[in-house]
């Protein structure tokens, strides 16, 4: 006889994946505890560790994100799961019985799926106007005239109008970066980072990649003090100075050939007293320290510990997070010079070492995605 799936039934199941995710959980963050052990006894090598590390990192995110997700909404997966159980009982007929509870498991994941897809979703074109407004741009274009011609954007880098579809409303902090946990990194309660508009720049669409990469960063001007509204751009990667990156007719209509080599220590340009929040720009250039020390570019590590580019006295990300990702994304310790602008809570250890272990994933992904298009990209950028 056909199995009966009532929905008491079907809320004890999803109940009991639940459970089965968060004990998940707690094995692979114990499992990382244990691999950090045996790395700093001698009984693994970095890159054993980092191998073994990986893999459990990977599982930890894909169980943590499942757990989230199946909690937040099990009323939504519950009913989901209910109506599905009633189609497939009546299409299939006595059979049911044999093969139920694996496709509930099936429903249930492909729920989970559905939903993690439709997170994802970001609007670009909303967002490029927030930021647009946030920085004031709007309305000081409007003011010189610029407003519904071919240059009506801004490039906070350049210091230069350009056209609307040159400009991109560039992310500091990678928007993927899971949350809350990078909220808990960089300090902030119940923020949507990748919405925030002070998390991102205006830029020509062309220099984006370069940030992205490591090959330039933002750091505030070196005699700037805590909360200065002064940056500037700088150039990490040599490889790639003599590059042209752009071409482009400027205000007056003269054609414009940049190499990445000019915007070393060109200072930001902004048309108002808006500026991006330090924490994010003091992230990403943690990213870009954790990426050149991962890939041995040992001459851009050594300027990035040695170049004192921010002053202390901001206390922008949880100093134990990064720790956790330095360690499970290149395998060693952060340098003290470089965590003088971070503040210690280590009120909530395991909390803190599970969201470094799903940013770990998070940042891991990207760098890989990164040196997978890395022929592709060095071809278009030096030939």
């Amino acid at each position: 006889m056909a199995a009966v799936w009532s929905e008491s039934t079907i809320s004890d199941f999803v109940e009991s994946k639940i459970s089965e995710f968060e004990i998940e959980k707690w094995y692979m963050s114990q499992r990382v505890r244990a691999l950090e052990i045996m790395r700093h006894s001698g009984k693994l090598t970095t890159a054993d560790f980092l191998k073994k590390a990986h893999n459990v990192i990977e599982k930890y995110r894909t169980a943590s994100t499942n757990f989230r997700l199946l909690k937040g909404r099990r009323i939504m997966i519950q009913e989901t799961i209910f109506e599905k159980d009633n189609a497939a009982r009546m299409r299939i007929g006595p059979a049911w019985g044999l093969v139920s509870q694996s496709y509930m498991s099936g429903i249930m994941l492909d729920v989970i799926d559905t939903t993690k897809r439709a997170d994802m979703k970001f609007d670009l074109k909303a967002f490029k106007k927030r930021v647009t407004e946030h920085y004031d741009l709007p309305t000081l274009l409007g003011r010189s005239g610029q407003t519904g011609s071919k240059l009506s954007g801004f490039c906070h880098i350049q210091g230069e109008f350009r056209q609307w579809s040159d400009i991109k409303a560039a992310h500091i902090v990678p928007r993927f970066l899971s949350e809350p946990e990078i909220s808990h990194l960089l300090g902030n309660i119940d923020a949507d980072e990748a919405k925030e508009p002070s998390n991102a720049l205006s830029i020509a669409r062309t220099l984006e990649p370069l940030l992205d990469r490591g090959i330039i960063a933002i750091v505030p001007v070196f005699s700037a003090h805590y909360g200065s509204s002064r940056w500037k751009c700088i150039v990490l990667q040599d490889t790639y100075r003599d590059t042209i990156i752009d071409v482009y007719r400027d205000e007056r209509g003269t054609v414009q050939r940049k190499q990445i080599k000019d915007f070393d220590e060109m200072e930001l340009h902004f048309l108002s007293a808006k500026r991006p929040r330090p924490r994010y720009l003091y992230l990403r250039f943690m990213l870009s320290y954790l990426n050149a020390k991962r890939l041995g570019l040992d001459n851009v590590v050594h300027r990035m510990e040695n170049g004192k580019f921010w002053a202390p006295g901001g206390r922008y990300l949880r100093k134990a997070i990064l720790n956790t990702i330095a360690r499970l994304v290149c395998g060693t310790e952060l340098p003290e010079e470089l965590t003088n602008n971070c503040f210690d809570t280590t009120h909530n250890e395991a909390m803190n070492l599970q969201d470094g272990m799903i940013l770990a994933a998070d940042i891991r992904d990207m760098m890989i995605s990164q040196d997978k298009t890395k022929s592709e990209f060095d071809r278009r950028l030096l030939s």
